[in-house]
Order: C-alpha cells, then sequence, then structure tokens
C-alpha cells in the first residue's frame, strides 16, 4: 500500500482488493467480529514435544532448535548483552498449585489455547543472591497446557523447576 500513487479510501479499498483478492468490508467484519487474543503463542501449534510435571531445564543453549532469537555482536554496543529464550511447553493434568523455582533467569508463563482460555501472562523472575539456593513458590493454574519462555538472567546458568506443589 505504501508505493500507491494516490490516498484515500477508495484507493485502498482498491489496492486491498487487487492485493488479496478480498473485498476489504467483509475481512474488516470478519476481523472485528472475532475474539482478540492478550497473546499470540504461535508456538503452542508447533510440534516441539509438550512435558509432564516435573520439569528441569539447565541452560539456555542457542543451539537448541527451541531458542528463539538470534545473536548479534553491534546490539549488545546499543542495546546491552544478547539474552536467548528457550520455550518450554508442559501439561498440567488438573487444576491446582504449581511450584516454581528459578535462578539466574526470568521465564513468562502463558497458557496455550485459544482467547478464552488465555489467562494474563506472568513474570516469574528469581532474585539471586550468592550462597542461596532458588527460593520455591507457587502459582495456581487451571488445567491445561502452558508455555514458559525462560530467559537467561547472564550471572550463570538459567535454571527453572517446575512441579506439582504438595
Amino acid at each position: 500500500m505504501k508505493d500507491a500513487r494516490e490516498t484515500g479510501e477508495e484507493v485502498f479499498r482498491e489496492e486491498f482488493l487487487d492485493a488479496f483478492d478480498e473485498d476489504f468490508g467483509t475481512v474488516w467484519g470478519e476481523f472485528v467480529a472475532a475474539p482478540r487474543c492478550a497473546y499470540d503463542y504461535w508456538f503452542c501449534g508447533q510440534p516441539a514435544p509438550v512435558r509432564e510435571l516435573p520439569l528441569e531445564v539447565s541452560g539456555v543453549d542457542c543451539e537448541d532448535p527451541d531458542t528463539l532469537g538470534f545473536s548479534d555482536p553491534r546490539a549488545e554496543k546499543t542495546r546491552g548483552a544478547f539474552r536467548a529464550e528457550k520455550v518450554i511447553r508442559f501439561n498440567l493434568g488438573q487444576d491446582g498449585p504449581v511450584t516454581f523455582e528459578l535462578a539466574h533467569s526470568d521465564a513468562y508463563l502463558g497458557r496455550c489455547g485459544t482467547c478464552t482460555n488465555q489467562v494474563p501472562v506472568t513474570l516469574l523472575a528469581s532474585f539471586d543472591t550468592p550462597g542461596m539456593p532458588p527460593l520455591p513458590f507457587d502459582v495456581d493454574l487451571p488445567a491445561g497446557e502452558y508455555v514458559l519462555i525462560l530467559r537467561d538472567g547472564g550471572a550463570g546458568d538459567a535454571l527453572i523447576r517446575a512441579y506439582v506443589a504438595d
């Protein structure tokens, strides 16, 4: 659309029809009628394995196919060090509390599924004190498939443990 010689709604609608072979009004009506999701976890539908609890992941390896992002030495000079992210999917069989322990990392926790299944994304973070082990904490979760996006904290190997609380 940026290359359109003329501007205005009529030109936009014509260009849209030419580009997508669909009427903009029809597509727009379908778009606004659909529920809005807060998060689009595209990796929930991928063939990566879904783990069962308990789980433990130590370190974020850039060679792992479940690691997101890329390393760009130029970006480190302007925006700080690159922090790799590992995608971890797990299944919770029934509603209840899940205990998390983190070290040298933070993680985003979200729920896979349709918009009606999603719960607000939660940021989990470690408070690293030399000589102290990871502190466990519980999060009440409904049954379902979840995704953790684990980010390396840079001060040591990222670690996350998750298990059904006692």
